[in-house]
């Protein structure tokens, strides 16, 4: 009798080419019904149920969708050129790409779609991997204006083949995309309305706003991670009478303890100038060694009528990054008036104002919104620091006290006193 051995590599490329190419309609995949979305280029999707999302700020990714079992994870990612390309130009490069990073790789399917109503392309690859089932790279590409394209992305094993496939089909059977005019006249709008608004606002109710001392318990899954104590005042910096804004944040998360003092100042006259100051330290929250190294990063920076400088010191060998922006003519809101903004909105008419402003977590300027509501006690702010980043949710009381924040990920913060922050923390 003559014994076969079969190469079990080889079975699991043959399947992984047919179930890719013979996968049906993804209707049985069940989509999430809380939709994520991003609000730059008005892009939205439904994850799949048993998934978490992840914010790509730092990346190119807007968002990161990966399955809690591993199986296999979804990008969605936003490419821009300096001219108007076809889809065809886009793809042919997306190839180059795939084809430059994976030399090996096979090219399973390309087909034409529709996606959000638009012409689009999809792309399965089989890539080469070191274990013993290869991988399966779907790539859809759809564009959203003659210079700006969206590139989803799938990266699963081919172990789970027939998974990948309806899963992916779901989610971009579920894309929208904004029309990108509409979407520019309605940030026109928001930038109108509180350039409006503002030039409106009586300095008295902006004095009024001010809260000498407040306290916060920072929370995740209703367990303490740390407190943030912020100050405000009317008062003297460098012989300039102003609005000045101290906060101090602490937070202790696995084995780190994390420590912020920010200070802003933004004169009461030449309103368009300002001066800030973050530093940011980190370090082990028991030390293994006396000369335990502690991180620190100090960011300055400045702002004129005409530009917004930044300098970055991080403090530990690195060189200096120096960072220089035009100041928009528009609807620039300044670090300090950021932290009085939500008293000062009006609160009795629902609105959305939008913004533009330096993002310390992004190292750059963005458009920002503010979304008031209503409500029977008090008022609600939805607010999104950044149109790629998730919303905050703050909470008003009809004083237009500050009583919880969500910050998302099981993350919050809630209102609280010094004693109750004395005894979880200790502080002083």
């Amino acid at each position: 009798m003559q014994i076969i051995k079969i190469n079990t590599l080889t079975t699991t490329l043959c399947l992984l080419a047919v179930s890719v190419a013979t996968a049906q309609a993804p209707t049985h995949i069940p989509l999430d019904s809380q939709r994520w979305s991003e609000r730059k280029y008005g892009i939205s999707i439904l994850p799949p149920i048993g998934t978490k999302i992840f914010l790509d700020s730092m990346s190119d990714n807007l968002v990161r969708i990966r399955d809690i079992d591993k199986r296999y994870q979804i990008t969605v990612a936003v490419k821009r050129s300096t001219r108007a390309l076809s889809l065809e130009e886009v793809v042919a490069s997306a190839k180059q790409q795939v084809k430059y990073t994976h030399p090996h790789g096979q090219l399973l399917i390309d087909e034409p779609w529709k996606i959000a109503d638009r012409s689009a392309r999809i792309m399965y690859y089989r890539l080469q991997a070191a274990g013993q089932h290869d991988l399966l790279l779907g790539q859809a590409i759809v564009a959203i204006a003659p210079t700006t394209y969206a590139v989803v992305e799938l990266n699963g094993s081919g172990a789970h083949a027939e998974l990948l496939r309806p899963t992916f089909e779901a989610v971009l059977g579920s894309m929208e995309i904004a029309d990108q005019q509409k979407l520019s006249q309605m940030r026109a709008a928001a930038i109108a309305r509180s350039v409006q608004w503002r030039s409106t606002l009586n300095p008295r109710d902006e004095v009024a706003s001010v809260q000498p001392e407040q306290f916060f318990r920072i929370m995740r899954d209703k367990q303490d991670i740390g407190w943030m104590r912020i100050k405000q005042r009317y008062g003297t910096y460098n012989n300039r009478q102003g609005l000045q804004v101290t906060i101090h944040t602490h937070l202790e998360i696995g084995t780190d303890r994390f420590d912020t003092v920010a200070d802003y100042f933004r004169p009461e006259k030449n309103r368009e100038q300002e001066i800030w100051s973050v530093r940011s330290s980190r370090r082990p929250v028991v030390a293994q060694r006396a000369n335990e190294r502690v991180e620190t990063v100090l960011e300055t920076g400045s702002g004129t009528l005409s530009t917004v400088q930044v300098v970055i010191d991080y403090q530990a060998g690195r060189p200096d990054q120096e960072l220089k922006f035009p100041r928009p003519q528009n609807g620039y809101l300044a670090q300090a008036d950021a932290w009085i903004l939500h008293r000062v909105l009006p609160h009795d008419t629902p609105a959305e104002y939008g913004f533009y402003w330096y993002n310390s977590n992004l190292q750059k300027i963005t458009y920002r919104t503010d979304r008031v509501t209503p409500t029977l006690d008090g008022y609600v702010v939805h607010s999104r620091t950044a149109p790629d980043l998730a919303e905050l949710v703050s909470r008003y009381d009809a004083r237009g006290e500050l009583l919880e924040r969500d910050l998302g990920q099981g993350q919050k913060m809630v209102r609280s006193d010094l004693n109750t922050l004395k005894t979880i923390w200790n502080i002083r």
